[in-house]
């Protein structure tokens, strides 16, 4: 082995002006190999990457564009219920696109809403409360605080503070460490009300009909009063407070001097909702009406929204409304903007939900389990999320939080965090997709390189690992699985299914993909009866059924490529063909059929067999088309990170520490949910390099921060291209 220095001024001009390093590269003239190893074209695609941003390609990357729209978000918080003391429940900056940037796992299903501040997320699950962090999810404390906490804490001055059984209490958002506590609440009663901070006063109502105001200091009493009903939404407004209560009883109260005294209230004769006030005008709904009064109670405006509301609030100029059917937009005085009625697949709204709203979209919750996105401008729907109800066997919550550019949803004891990747916009390619790749972000690291260059022969190495590798999904053979959805694009009756597999055991009606119907029609991967090797896989799209079937040999503990193509109609007979590494061998002929609908999982699928699959999977690729032989063999020779090779992708998952959709041909991502899925190392170099010629590498020491960590490290970033 030959070692040789070159100086970074003469190529790596970006990486000296930031760290003035020196790249050593390394030749390496093994006489037992078939191919040499040549510096050029890996110095080219390094520099390339060292010099290019992740803002330059943006207008040509759906997940470059949303890293950067996200980035503009770093300070935008969430530090109480609806955002703040006036439930303005909005903010600038939310997801473009419903890639999820994390999914926590709590320990039951959460109780409160979610709170953001301070580089964090917090919430509480029963007794225990969590604090995350709001970019990666990593758990950054939890405390168990023996009784459940059912309101939605407040965020203020560096404290969390929030109220279970018998105390109120304040603990340091940064270590959870306890700041204050008051045990005020064993002669109070419960809290009705989330906990909002206005004024330096914490307020809450309680179930003995007060609303209550403690110095958020220390904890001490500054002053109550009897409201005659439970309160259960708090709004401030112009130096007062408005509260909604349990009887549908609107009012305000002034305080001042250690006291409150009511101004005025109004009793409704129907259901309300939660209160909103902007520009000194008191929002709520009333049935199907969206009123607005000013602070001395005189009618300001009242809008029929066509259906019972169950949310208002406001944001930036405008007030938005959701009702059980309808949802719109109304400006600040009232006058409508649009009003839309929502698709009955979606069912009707969340009980106790509102509008999210950002500059450029609204965000609704809907009980089927759906988030719904709808352009600011008009209404129009821009993208809608399934969420995993099904997958995983929980009820929709009415929690969503606008925060650092993410939509964190609670489902059931699940946080899902809707966001982009945590790259800067204005960091280098190499050093972006390298952090990504080190902190279980590999999937979106992929599509960000493969922007730049096609990785179908050449990739990024860590430390000399293969850098895609290092977090592949892996399924436990237990309870794990993956749900890709039912989107009406990946149901044509002309597809193509591949993925790359490593089985560690193998047993026989096991599902590795398949759609969770046993109806003819829905394409399902099986492993077989054979318990012993030679292991075999079964591809059906009719439930087993004679010429609908096709068979392939699988090993177990290496890493395979396999391809299903079927063409419906092909000269007057379906054709279905399964290639292994590139190579067909099985196909079927028969008369066509139609397409089912259903939803797509991998590892299992609970309509046709309870068990799931062991092993890893990576690079799971959906097409609208049936692929050539040609192209089949182009999958396999660019191996597991590579981007789908044509037109007509449906769906790219690369299983990379996530599930989400990296198609670049998709308009909206089909967005992956994973349960009970870990992510580690794959052990595996691409195909085309072992079976190149002629191999490339170049590489430079850069130093890297551990997500989880936080310390940085010094790592050597490697580009090997290869022919």
């Amino acid at each position: 082995m030959k070692g040789i220095i070159f100086t970074v001024d003469s190529i790596f001009a970006l990486i000296i002006a930031v760290a003035s390093l020196s790249i050593l590269l390394y030749f390496y003239y093994l006489p037992s190999t078939p191919y040499t190893i040549r510096y050029s074209e890996a110095s080219s695609i390094m520099n390339e990457l060292a010099s290019t941003s992740v803002s330059s390609i943006a207008n040509s990357s759906q997940i470059a564009a949303s890293i950067v729209y996200q980035s503009a978000a770093s300070n935008e918080t969430w530090p109480q219920f609806m955002n703040n003391a006036a439930n303005n429940a909005g903010n600038a900056h939310g997801p473009m696109l419903p890639y999820t940037s994390f999914i926590f796992k709590s320990a039951s299903s959460l109780t409160t809403g979610i709170v953001a501040d301070y580089g964090n997320i917090y919430f509480a699950s029963g007794n225990i409360i969590y604090a995350l962090n709001a970019s990666t999810g990593a758990l950054k404390w939890s405390k168990n605080v023996q009784t459940s906490v059912t309101k939605t804490p407040a965020l203020y001055n560096n404290m969390l503070i929030f109220a279970n059984s018998s105390n109120l209490t304040a603990l340091n958002a940064g270590n959870g460490m306890l700041v204050w506590s008051t045990n005020a609440l064993t002669t109070i009663g419960y809290l009705t009300s989330p906990v909002k901070v206005y004024n330096g006063k914490v307020l809450f109502g309680a179930t003995n009909n007060y609303l209550y105001a403690f110095d958020s200091e220390n904890g001490t009493m500054a002053w109550s009063n009897n409201t005659g009903n439970m309160p259960t939404s708090i709004s401030a407004v112009s130096g007062s407070i408005a509260l909604r209560s349990s009887s549908n009883i609107k009012m305000l109260i002034v305080t001042g001097g250690g006291t409150a005294k009511q101004l005025w209230s109004y009793p409704y004769a129907v259901t309300t909702t939660n209160l909103t006030t902007y520009s000194g005008i008191i929002v709520t709904g009333a049935g199907s009406n969206v009123n607005g009064t000013y602070v001395d109670d005189s009618p300001a405006f009242s809008y029929p929204a066509g259906s019972s509301l169950v949310g208002v609030s406001a944001y930036g100029g405008y007030i938005a409304f959701q009702g059980a059917t309808t949802d719109g937009l109304l400006s600040s005085s009232g006058s409508p903007l649009w009003a839309v009625p929502m698709p009955s697949s979606l069912g009707p709204a969340v009980p106790g939900a509102y509008p999210v709203v950002s500059d450029n979209l609204m965000y609704t919750l809907w009980s089927n389990g759906y988030v719904v996105a709808q352009n600011i401008s008009n209404g129009n729907i821009a993208w809608v999320a399934p969420l995993p109800l099904q997958l995983y066997g929980i009820q929709m919550l009415p929690y969503m939080t606008l925060a650092y550019g993410r939509l964190y949803v609670a489902v059931g004891s699940y946080v899902i965090a809707f966001g982009a990747c945590s790259a800067s916009a204005n960091g280098t390619l190499l050093s972006s997709v390298a952090s990504m790749y080190l902190n279980g972000e590999g999937g979106c690291a992929t599509a960000l390189a493969d922007k730049l260059y096609q990785m179908s022969n050449y990739s990024i190495f860590l430390n000399n690992n293969f850098a895609p590798g290092m977090h592949v999904a892996t399924f436990n053979g237990a309870n794990s699985k993956i749900l890709l959805g039912s989107y009406p694009n990946l149901m044509s009756y002309y597809y193509t299914w591949s993925l790359w597999l490593n089985a560690s055991s193998w047993s026989a009606n096991t599902v590795i993909i398949g759609q969770n119907t046993t109806t003819a029609g829905s394409p399902l991967m099986i492993e077989t009866s054979n318990a012993t090797s030679p292991y075999r896989l079964e591809f059906t799209i009719d439930n087993g059924a004679v010429g609908d079937t096709v068979y392939a040999p699988v090993s177990l503990n290496k890493w395979e490529n396999i391809a299903v193509t079927y063409a419906s109609v092909l000269h007057g007979q379906s054709l279905l063909s399964i290639y292994v590494n590139g190579n067909l061998v099985s196909y079927a002929k028969n008369t066509s059929m139609s397409r089912s609908n259903g939803m797509i999982s991998l590892g299992n699928s609970p309509a046709y067999s309870s068990l799931y699959f062991n092993g890893k999977m990576a690079g799971v690729e959906i097409y609208n088309k049936s692929l050539s032989a040609s192209q089949v063999m182009q999958i396999y020779l660019s191996g597991m990170a590579a981007a789908p090779v044509t037109y007509g992708a449906a769906g790219w998952w690369p299983l990379e520490g996530d599930a989400n959709d990296y198609n670049p041909y998709a308009v909206v991502p089909d967005t992956g949910y994973p349960i009970n899925i870990n992510y580690g190392s794959a052990g595996y170099i691409p195909s085309g390099m072992l079976n190149a010629f002629e191999i490339a590498k170049s590489s430079a020491p850069v130093a890297l921060v551990n997500s989880t960590s936080g310390l940085p490290n010094l790592y050597s970033i490697g580009v090997y291209a290869w022919r």
